[in-house]
């Protein structure tokens, strides 16, 4: 019977531990942990980040709050901006006035007419050779 015992893995022993881990098991069921090392450095860790944060806040809002009126920098930039339309102002004056500008014909006005015109002559005269190929006979120009 022990042998059979043993197979089935009920000996004194064994019931002996179970019943010691189940007592153990059931003493611990009402402990509660409160705190920890670890859950006090957690908490102060937390504390800090917190603290850190409403410092930036605090500061981000209290910047907002300062009024910047006059640096080298944006006189610089202003005299930069004013000398930029100055010369814009002369470039759209200079402009207008050109366009009160009369062109008259001159001596090379003419000239440009003159070579327009032979260049048109010319090739007027390239379709006119063109036109006047079509109409010819090879057969008839051999014989005669």
């Amino acid at each position: 019977m022990a042998e059979l015992m043993f197979g089935m893995g009920m000996t004194k022993k064994k019931k002996a531990d179970n019943a010691y881990v189940k007592e153990t098991k059931d003493a611990l069921k009402n402990v509660t942990i409160t705190e920890t090392v670890a859950t006090n450095e957690l908490k102060e860790l937390h504390k800090r980040d917190k603290a850190a944060k409403e410092t930036e806040r605090n500061t981000i809002k209290d910047n907002q709050k300062v009024n910047v009126t006059e640096t080298v920098e944006t006189n610089e930039l202003k005299a930069l901006n004013a000398r930029d339309k100055a010369e814009k102002e002369t470039a759209r004056e200079t402009k207008a006035h050109l366009k009160d500008v009369n062109i008259t014909e001159s001596v090379e006005g003419q000239v440009r007419k003159e070579q327009n015109k032979m260049e048109k002559d010319w090739k007027e005269a390239g379709r006119q050779q063109k036109a006047d190929n079509t109409n010819f006979d090879m057969a008839r120009a051999l014989f005669n």
